[in-house]
């Protein structure tokens, strides 16, 4: 139970984070090319995501 709740969890986060540093990267470029706050930025956004998609669904597990 708690590994196929972890396994969600970290596909949203990843997958976000993943889409996001490819957004920031201009085309033609190479991650080593990009500032490092566009990849904090990035991590951020994809907290965010996570809070968002996959707390109410824990909060709702939790209180069943």
């Amino acid at each position: 139970m708690f590994l196929n709740s972890l396994i969600k969890k970290l596909g949203v986060f990843l997958t976000t984070y993943e889409l996001l540093c490819r957004y920031f990267t201009p085309e033609g470029k190479r991650r080593k090319d990009v500032s490092p706050i566009y990849f904090g930025l990035s991590g951020a956004i994809a907290g965010y995501a996570y809070w968002i998609l996959c707390y109410p669904f824990d909060v709702i597990k939790t209180r069943m």
